[in-house]
């Protein structure tokens, strides 16, 4: 079970964060909490809780990864997030953005980071676009 998703998804961030609970003495708001939240995880760490921020680098370190190997084989323009994660903004993307530029090969270090404007909606209009394009 080492796939992207295990720590690239809401489920995944959970995950950390029970794992980091269990496997560190910091001290946390997360102990707190009966039931944990991706979206907790974010508030809190946004707010300086060193075992949340250690949730969210380890996040950005593995999908930082995953954006440098898809740019060995397609040496994109941008990378562009959606879905759940992607809804933490700035906070995340910049941290993806910055631990690629640090493994990127030079080539593609001017690579982009955005949000999709379109968020969860994106694969709606890229169904309704493959239908009319190709119907």
């Amino acid at each position: 079970t080492n796939c992207l998703e295990t720590v690239a998804s809401a489920t995944g961030v959970k995950r950390l964060a029970k794992h980091f609970i269990e496997n560190t003495n910091l001290d946390s708001p997360l102990r707190n909490n009966a039931y944990i939240s991706a979206k907790a995880v974010f508030s809190y760490a946004e707010a300086g809780d060193e075992l949340s921020l250690m949730v969210i680098d380890t996040v950005s370190e593995q999908l930082a990864l995953a954006c440098q190997v898809l740019s060995l084989v397609t040496n994109p323009e941008a990378f562009i997030f959606g879905g759940g994660l992607a809804n933490a903004g700035a906070f995340l993307i910049d941290r993806i953005a910055a631990k690629f530029k640090a493994m990127a090969f030079p080539a593609v270090k001017t690579t982009q980071f955005y949000q999709a404007s379109l968020g969860n909606d994106a694969g709606i209009y890229g169904a309704y676009q493959a239908v009319m394009h190709h119907g």
